[in-house]
């Protein structure tokens, strides 16, 4: 079952060593430097670049068609479920790690030429408790607890709806601009909370504005005002879909686990399912641009959120409704 298209997985790890100093006082030195998380707003020098493609590497898995030998390609379901096998769970990884999940031949870096005109839908979740320090409530350990499968669950049905060209739903009218939009996407464990980001190039929705919009538009009759970011928007709309599908799997499980029913878990399961105005909670979501575009004046606000700036956006709480 070959996917449309080859995807490679890459791994980075953020980690500082304490060197000890002669005085009996410690220094804390970086030893890798990330510039996807701060793309966009700095641009990286040219050292802080190599030094992050030098300690990002590709991985290599066993191969479904041979297990003596090792692959660095994804490009089918069966090779995505031997990944997907032997990857640690968000949950299980080290604070610092990245795990980034891009079309062969895209660097996970917005310098790279596709990447360029780009920009990245981020979706930041709430933190666990610290697993060093003692919860002295049940109630708190439930809590995290839902909070890690969530993200555990949220990640693997966007890995592989991303990879089998499944995210985005056939009902959309631009299903096949933003499949080959879609760059990558990036999982990103931190100390202050997990994230997700899927990345999208810009360039196919270029391809839109030239070729499809009068067409659309004229299918449509104008009742919706098309634009670029509007297309863009079925991205993070269809990471909505995925979220709430999760919110209620554990919904249900937990009310399935209090009233030892199965009829429970399925009337749930099949009404949230049901329901697209259910607002998400304890996630924040923001649209930003990798780079700035050349021609913006520049403002004295550092989030580049006023004048109505449609590329740069901030919703709160997965609602979808602007700050």
């Amino acid at each position: 079952h070959k996917f449309p298209n080859c995807w490679n997985i890459w791994h980075h790890h953020t980690y500082k060593s304490i060197v000890k100093e002669d005085d009996n006082t410690t220094a804390t030195a970086t030893t890798a430097t990330t510039t996807t998380t701060t793309a966009g707003t700095d641009k990286s020098q040219p050292h802080d670049l190599d030094r992050y493609l030098q300690t990002t590497k590709i991985m290599s898995f066993p191969n479904i068609l041979n297990n003596n030998q090792l692959t660095n390609e994804i490009n089918s379901i069966e090779q995505m479920w031997q990944c997907l096998i032997i990857l640690k769970k968000p949950t299980e990884l080290p604070k610092g790690t990245d795990f980034l999940i891009f079309k062969k031949g895209i660097k996970p870096i917005w310098e790279d030429p596709i990447n360029q005109k780009g920009g990245r839908w981020s979706f930041k979740f709430g933190k666990t408790t610290d697993s060093s320090t003692t919860t002295t409530t049940t109630s708190a350990s439930l809590s995290d607890l839902k909070k890690s499968r969530r993200v555990n669950l949220i990640w693997e049905r966007l890995v592989m709806k991303c990879l089998s060209n499944t995210l985005i739903p056939n009902s959309n009218l631009f299903k096949n601009y933003l499949d080959d939009d879609i760059s990558g996407i990036i999982l990103s464990v931190r100390k202050s909370g997990d994230s997700i980001s899927i990345w999208n190039q810009n360039l196919c929705l270029e391809k839109f504005e030239k070729f499809e919009k009068n067409k659309i538009s004229k299918i449509l009759n104008d009742l919706i005002k098309l634009t670029p970011f509007l297309v863009k928007r079925g991205i993070c709309d269809a990471m909505f879909c995925i979220i709430r599908e999760v919110d209620s799997i554990l919904k249900a499980e937990e009310e399935r686990y209090l009233n030892k029913s199965d009829n429970v878990y399925n009337t749930i399961i099949s009404n949230d399912l049901n329901s697209k105005d259910k607002k998400i909670q304890g996630v924040m979501m923001h649209y930003r641009l990798h780079q700035e575009p050349t021609n913006t004046t520049p403002s004295n606000n550092t989030n580049n959120n006023n004048n109505n700036n449609s590329n740069n956006t901030k919703f709160s709480n997965g609602n979808g409704h602007n700050k």
